[in-house]
């Protein structure tokens, strides 16, 4: 006689699904593990997750586009920010006479987080330089927006023989006014509702920022230790409204020291 399964109980543990089937002969039980993967898939899905290289011993998430000179897009700061989320808009269009390559920075976006590194310039430019190396890209231009700038300017300093050309966005330097915007990055908390009030600090034209654009960034901020690593990566807000000087991390250092050390 054929098992007939008469009895079946399903139990869910987070994304494990044990699923109990009780048969009636020979009187015993069968466990079948299904593992569902819908959360990990919707991640994988999101458009933010390119192609990936190992650089300074990370594992590198870029975007890359178009054909010609290489052009480097380098990306901010804040909570659920990635090359995507400043440049998928402008990408097609300087890819139509640059070979456009947007990364994503160590410790930020969809690249690998350690939590045992120090994030610094150091770091960020031998990182830089190694996506350089992986891509086999000796010379490139260089957009960098706010921190990307830094790194920017990190790069021109310590290895300008990599260096074309700059541009650069908003790029802090010294000390600055810490305005509510910068000070939301470092308290945001992920939910759908503190992304649009922290993304609605920056822009004049409110109409730029649409329901897609706080999704993509929500669910990259809403990702397991994303917002306490970002923490890790930024300045601690001062009290008030008292000037806050360019986080450490991003002050002038040369990167040989770190292999003399």
């Amino acid at each position: 006689m054929l098992d007939i399964f008469s009895l079946f109980k399903t139990v869910d543990i987070d994304q494990i699904q044990l699923r109990f089937y009780f048969s009636s002969v020979p009187y015993t039980y069968t466990c079948v593990l299904i593992v569902d993967q819908t959360k990990d898939d919707k991640m994988e899905k999101h458009p933010g997750i390119g192609k990936t290289v190992l650089a300074a011993n990370h594992q590198t998430n870029y975007l890359e586009q178009g054909e010609g000179k290489p052009l480097f897009l380098l990306h901010g700061s804040g909570p659920g920010v990635s090359a995507w989320t400043n440049w998928s808009k402008v990408m097609p269009d300087l890819a139509g006479n640059f070979r456009v390559i947007a990364p994503d920075i160590a410790g930020f976006g969809f690249t690998e987080f350690k939590a045992d590194s120090k994030y610094d310039i150091e770091l960020w430019v031998g990182h830089l330089t190694g996506i350089m190396d992986a891509l086999g890209i000796e010379k490139a231009s260089f957009v960098g927006n706010s921190f990307g700038g830094a790194l920017s300017i990190g790069l021109a300093l310590f290895a300008p023989q990599r260096v074309d050309k700059l541009v650069l966005l908003g790029t802090p330097a010294g000390e600055f006014v810490q305005t509510p915007g910068l000070r939301s990055a470092w308290e945001y908390e992920p939910s759908m509702e503190n992304m649009e009030k922290t993304m609605r600090l920056f822009p004049y034209n409110q109409a730029i920022i649409t329901e897609e654009m706080i999704r993509t960034r929500y669910e990259a901020s809403a990702r397991p230790g994303a917002q306490d690593a970002l923490r890790k990566l930024l300045p601690k807000p001062n009290a008030g409204t008292r000037p806050c000087a360019a986080s450490s991390n991003v002050r002038s250092r040369s990167p040989s020291t770190r292999a003399s050390s």
